[in-house]
């Protein structure tokens, strides 16, 4: 079927272009994207951004809390036996150290999976929001993240 104001143009048959050099950066690109949501998704983010030598947001201290297990909240909130260590660990560290046992303070395991699901998720993809926006330091964030897990203990 022709139509007569879409006149079919023959094409020579010709051999698929050789791969560019962009062509071969999309893949790593996406590689790349991949491990970065596998790493965020997975609480991960601040230690594959370290890894990787990348910059790191203030928010991503919250990577972990909102989305780590028991097991790996009590481990990051227990001391490592070298109180000098926690000195020299970075500020995120020391930050997620501190806020993962104000966490796990009278929290049941289906306690925890809730306030991340309802709180820290949220929180979390606010400050990503705003971040956009606005700078977002690392003290406001360990504020407002302890702010609102003081809100929700009804003995304080």
């Amino acid at each position: 079927m022709t139509f007569p104001l879409f006149p079919r143009l023959r094409r020579p048959v010709t051999a698929t272009p050789a791969p560019t050099e962009t062509a071969s950066v999309l893949p790593d690109r996406a590689e790349a994207l991949g491990d970065d949501v596998e790493a965020f998704l997975g609480g991960d983010l601040v230690e594959h951004l370290v890894s990787e030598r990348q910059p790191v947001p203030a928010w991503a201290v919250l990577n972990k809390l909102a989305h780590a297990t028991v097991q790996e909240l009590a481990d990051l909130a227990g001391p490592d036996g070298d109180p000098a260590s926690d000195e020299r660990a970075p500020c995120w560290k020391r930050s997620q150290r501190s806020l993962a046992a104000e966490l796990l303070e009278g929290a049941t395991t289906d306690g925890l999976a809730e306030i991340q699901r309802t709180v820290l998720v949220p929180l979390e993809l606010w400050m990503i929001d705003r971040s956009r926006s606005e700078t977002i330091t690392s003290r406001r964030v360990i504020q407002t993240a302890t702010e609102v897990l003081d809100d929700l203990r009804p003995d304080r």
